[in-house]
């Protein structure tokens, strides 16, 4: 993979690169798509930056439901999508 230098952020953490990953992507009103159960931190992520969550159901075994994904994705204006 050839990345320059200045195409590197370093977060303190996950929810730091969440943050600022929302940041670059989306403008306060924007549906977000979450997993549920969610992280609470993300949430609260999403309140600050006054962003819309979208829950989309998961599975133990299978992971996030596909189906409910794409209905998310068809019947909203979803600008980013983040677990």
């Amino acid at each position: 993979m050839n990345v320059s230098p200045d195409e590197i952020v370093i977060t303190a953490g996950a929810l730091e690169a969440l943050n600022l990953s929302l940041q670059a992507v989306t403008e306060p009103g924007d549906w977000v798509v979450v997993e549920n159960p969610c992280f609470y931190g993300a949430l609260q992520a999403l309140e600050r930056l006054r962003l819309k969550a979208l829950s989309v159901a998961t599975d133990v075994r299978e992971g996030i439901d596909l189906t409910a994904l794409e209905a998310a994705l068809q019947n909203y204006p979803v600008k980013a999508a983040g677990s």
